[in-house]
């Protein structure tokens, strides 16, 4: 072979690797929810189209996969397999990809300058995350004092935390299940708790549970540490010493089980994104919903206004109604974006984050789905940096704390282990009544932003960012204590009739003498609205109770992908009216500059009122409004056969592991193929070099 030649096939071979290596999604994933009875022709039928079963989401609701080389419109296609299976399923949808983002590190935090945080904080871990400093956090935290002990008490005394610990209480016997990116099983401050028969990696389908590495990246465990970080708030050791490196969990004794449903993929030149689709997520939220109380999800939804699918919404109900044995599992999500499915329904609980000093970081923004927040920068409320465990592998390098992590994702898993101490004082507290004990334990002195909470028509003081304020463990303790069984929930719908008049301001009448439901309490209302608004144009909708209490469903610009032919929909949840009598005149405002030109721009098109809570009359339980009151239950479970043609999980786990030639060997390709071009290069050089 010529020495031209050579060069090309180097030159091929290196284009080809690295080709592969940036590859991404070479399967796609339908999800089926088949009809009793049609199990068997449904699956013959996706066979005989090349999709192949991959696993079951919930009774009647299936994933199956397909090679992307193997179609030509995929639009098209699904369109197609609707079409040809109507009557035999309910719906067929293709996995939505979930587009995440990480809550702000230390790195970042110069972008928030409302927070508190200055550029003088941010330092390089090897200054403090050795443990050759012996300053105490616990006193204070100023750039000189930034280190790697925490000190009693662990967590603000504002919080409750380790005054509950002195009672006893420390989450035993409660599992919380950290939905992330994965936990190393071997990290010293987690492992204890660790349960590896409750832990599953969902993202290929393994008991292989770890974080991806990337040792040649120094800022990948600003993605990679996420899930250590979430565990180790949760519930990471306590030990018994008056200090202890990194801090201990607000739920020491919790049972950790680690659900891996997001990825962290390398790119090209050290760049990582994550990857996860709400079929993966899907089937962690409804693994082990008998044995799993309380799911932490602190990955962040960057889409705002995003629905959910109905095999999502399917998965939260059934683990909200019939969970821990008939007691509902709990979720718990970041609140932000608003107007995201995962936190606008009535299954889950949206948390909010409190800035530095207990004010607004710079992403704040009005969020009525919030329900309660927690701190996201620190362990107190004027604390710049949060202390959480690390990779065993940094350890071992004398890096024994990480300190980027914060925000939302920290808010979260402090609410969600605040709830495991409620579980343990009264381990027959349903999902409902923990919302319920949340709201009644909250607080909102000490913070920046106290004087701006509101006082609803029923007396709780509620914030239009941080939800009803933080909760108080000891005050959670009590209460779940002597808890009492609630009155059923309720729910009635209310539509305003337009007429077709193009208004800025609705009036919705709602009354006990128009249905055969009085709700007389409320809890939580869904607002679903339609409006007319031009692109990139900022944009509110306020929504005012009979008894004059004001809740900000949102405020931002509408982006042209929120659009549709120029009407923007989404559903929205508030909490804000909680305890007031919904009879009366309600106002849904929009609020839009477009509103005041004479052509009329903005204005709403439909808006209904749906209110949850307690009264008398027909009741449906916790039964969503997405669910037809005519469903008919049946005891009939339906199966999928399992044949060899169809390809395993095992098979699954071998063939496309991460979906991805790329996902199976990133660093290996990517070196392959610079090797390949670099060595091309050079035989070029020398080619061409005179002789």
């Amino acid at each position: 072979m010529s020495l031209k030649q050579n060069i090309y096939l180097m030159l091929i071979v290196g284009l080809v690797v690295h080709g592969y290596t940036v590859q991404a999604d070479t399967f796609i994933k339908v999800v089926v929810k088949i009809k009793a009875g049609c199990e068997e022709s449904v699956r013959q039928f996706l066979e005989l189209h090349r999709f192949l079963y991959l696993r079951k989401v919930t009774d009647s609701t299936y994933t199956f996969f397909k090679r992307k080389e193997h179609i030509s419109d995929l639009n098209a296609e699904v369109a197609s397999l609707q079409k040809e299976l109507f009557g035999k399923i309910d719906y067929l949808l293709r996995s939505q990809r979930l587009f995440l983002q990480m809550s702000p590190t230390l790195d970042q935090f110069k972008l928030y300058p409302k927070a508190g945080i200055t550029e003088d904080v941010v330092r390089s871990k090897s200054d403090f995350l050795k443990p050759s400093l012996k300053l105490d956090y616990g006193k204070s935290t100023s750039k000189a004092d930034i280190n790697i002990s925490v000190c009693r008490p662990m967590f603000d005394p504002l919080l409750g935390v380790d005054a509950t610990w002195a009672q006893g209480i420390t989450g035993r016997d409660v599992v919380v299940a950290i939905t992330d990116i994965g936990i190393d099983p071997d990290q010293p401050d987690i492992k204890a708790h660790l349960d590896p028969a409750m832990s599953y990696n969902f993202v290929n389908n393994s008991s292989i549970y770890k974080p991806e590495l990337f040792p040649q990246i120094q800022s990948s465990t600003d993605y990679t540490n996420h899930g250590h970080a979430c565990a180790g708030l949760v519930a990471g050791q306590l030990k018994n010493s008056t200090c202890q490196y990194c801090g201990s969990g607000v739920a020491p004794n919790a049972t950790i089980a680690a659900l891996k449903v997001c990825r962290v993929q390398q790119i090209w030149n050290g760049h990582l994104k994550l990857f996860m689709d709400d079929e993966i997520l899907s089937n962690a939220l409804s693994y082990n919903n008998d044995k799993i109380d309380l799911y932490s999800c602190s990955l962040n939804h960057d889409k705002p206004f995003k629905s959910i699918h109905p095999y999502v919404e399917d998965v939260l109900r059934k683990a909200y109604t019939s969970g821990r044995k008939g007691k509902g599992n709990i979720f718990v999500f970041p609140a932000d974006p608003p107007g995201n499915g995962y936190t606008n329904n009535i299954y889950t609980i949206g948390v909010g984050t409190i800035g530095v000093h207990g004010g607004l970081s710079a992403k704040s923004e009005p969020n009525s789905a919030v329900l309660v927040s927690a701190f996201g920068f620190g362990r107190r409320v004027h604390d710049t940096h949060l202390l959480t465990p690390t990779h065993p592998s940094l350890m071992a390098k004398g890096v024994l704390c990480d300190v980027n992590f914060g925000g939302s994702s920290a808010a979260t898993a402090l609410i969600s282990g605040m709830i495991a101490l409620a579980l343990e004082a009264n381990s027959h507290l349903t999902a409902r009544d923990i919302k319920h004990v949340l709201i009644e334990s909250c607080d909102h002195k000490g913070l920046n932003e106290s004087s701006l909470f509101k006082r609803n028509g029923a007396g709780y003081y509620y914030h239009n960012v941080f939800g009803f304020g933080y909760p108080v463990a000891t005050r959670m303790i009590q209460l779940a204590k002597s808890w009492k069984i609630l009155s059923e929930l309720l729910y009635d719908t209310h539509v305003s009739n337009l007429n077709g008049h193009q208004r800025c301001e609705v009036k919705l009448y709602v009354t006990c003498n128009t249905t055969n439901t009085c709700i007389e309490k409320t809890e939580q209302i869904l607002v679903h609205v339609t409006f007319a608004h031009p692109a990139n144009h900022k944009a509110s909708i306020v929504a005012a109770s009979p008894k004059g209490t004001r809740s900000v469903l949102f405020e931002r610009a509408i982006s042209s992908g929120d659009l549709i032919h120029g009407s923007f929909k989404a559903i929205f949840l508030s909490n804000h009216f909680w305890g007031e009598n919904p009879n009366g005149t309600w106002t849904i405002h929009l609020g839009s500059a477009a509103c005041n030109y004479s052509e009329g721009k903005s204005f709403i098109q439909n808006v209904s009122i749906s209110v949850y809570g307690t009264g008398t009359g027909r009741g449906f339980g916790e039964i969503h409004l997405s669910e037809k009151l005519n469903n008919k239950k049946t005891n009939s479970t339906p199966k999928i056969t399992s044949r060899r043609q169809y390809m395993l999980l095992s098979d699954f786990r071998t063939d496309i592991s991460y979906e991805s030639v790329f996902y199976l060997r990133t660093d290996f390709c990517y070196l392959v193929s610079l090797c390949c071009l670099v060595t091309c290069f050079i035989i070029f050089l020398y080619w061409a070099a005179p002789k």
